[in-house]
């Protein structure tokens, strides 16, 4: 059973999460005014909020050896920032594990809908990202790019 963490707070801009992978709990952040958020880990996320103008998803040392066993739970926390994020920056280590997984994304529709760009790590060019990874970023904002 999963058990939420409630965040609720009218003024809060900024919301920085980082934490272990967690399958029992997850968090559902209640917060108008919130436009940045960065995460470290994977964790199930709920939003109450208009839009999230910047999003950094940071997975660190994650994307190891067995980590393939927590890649399904990132593509659902995804799902939970979809509707959200307007720029989306990702750490080398979160590239590297939708890469791994991109073909678990063929035929997902994407649930980015409000998406401007997805900022990719140093070193990594557009044509280095699986077509299965780009067409789940970029597929539900035509006008979305990729940046490096």
């Amino acid at each position: 059973m999963l058990r939420d963490h409630f965040i609720s707070c009218p003024q809060l801009v900024n919301l920085n999460i980082s934490t272990t992978f967690c399958e029992t709990h997850g968090f559902v952040v209640l917060a108008p005014k919130l436009s940045n958020f960065s995460s470290s880990g994977i964790f199930p996320i709920r939003f109450g909020v208009c839009e999230l103008q910047k999003v950094d998803i940071k997975l660190q040392d994650w994307a190891g050896e067995g980590g393939e066993q927590y890649y399904p739970p990132f593509i659902s926390m995804l799902l939970g920032l979809g509707n959200y994020a307007n720029n989306l920056t990702f750490d080398s280590k979160s590239i590297e594990a939708l890469s791994k997984i991109s073909y678990l994304l063929v035929g997902l529709p994407s649930p980015f809908y409000k998406l401007t760009n997805v900022k990719l790590p140093r070193g990594y060019k557009e044509s280095s990202i699986p077509e299965a990874l780009r067409n789940y970023l970029l597929g539900g904002s035509p006008k979305a790019s990729i940046v490096t």
